[in-house]
């Protein structure tokens, strides 16, 4: 397993402890478009995921213009 992958299974372990689920999808979106930027559909669905979790989060909308998705 790569340095990368290894690292993200890291972060996802981390990430089902997160007590706040919209966060988890977020911070997973910014893992993916940072150290996956083929995969930005990916990134936005976890974008969206956050939103449905919680109304109005800003830093995932931001997220979302960044990548040119609403």
């Amino acid at each position: 397993m790569g340095r990368t992958q290894e690292a993200e299974r890291e972060f996802e372990l981390a990430a089902e402890a997160e007590k706040d689920p919209a966060a988890h999808h977020y911070r997973l979106g910014l893992l993916i478009e940072r150290f996956h930027p083929e995969r930005l559909d990916d990134a936005a669905a976890e974008y969206h995921r956050a939103l449905e979790l919680r109304a109005g989060y800003s830093a995932a909308q931001e997220a979302l213009r960044r990548l040119g998705r609403r």
